[in-house]
């Protein structure tokens, strides 16, 4: 999915990455999405510019030894809200042959902090 002219012009405000790839200083404000637009057109209007970028672009990575881009990833790590909560019955399966060799009172302390753990308020996941 090629991402709006907004959504680039926030990439480049949120991510340090973009902005040295843009060969920005930290103080210095993203261009704004129309100007963007306008960059874009214009790249696409001159399509020979274009080609040119391309290939200067494929010159930069093979002088930095970047033959070809075939692992990495930008994780956008934000927390978004979401209409469905997760389902909180959890099934976990114990083997047949597995003994509890906690003491009477280490198991109460566990029960006790499951206890705990369910009657908190709900956090961002719940």
């Amino acid at each position: 999915m090629v991402p709006s002219d907004y959504e680039v012009e926030e990439c480049i405000n949120d991510s340090i990455l973009f902005s040295e790839f843009l060969n920005l200083d930290m103080g210095v404000s993203a261009p704004d999405h129309s100007t963007i637009s306008r960059f874009r057109l214009e790249l696409t209007r001159l399509v020979d510019y274009m080609d040119k970028l391309l290939k200067e672009l494929n010159k930069q990575f093979k002088k930095q030894g970047i033959s070809r881009i075939d692992h990495g990833a930008i994780v956008d790590a934000s927390i978004v809200n979401s209409p469905h909560a997760p389902d909180e019955s959890i099934l976990i399966e114990v083997a047949d042959d597995w003994e509890d060799l906690r003491t009477i009172e280490e198991q109460a302390q566990e029960e006790a902090y499951q206890y705990e753990l369910k009657s908190r308020k709900p956090g961002v996941d719940t």
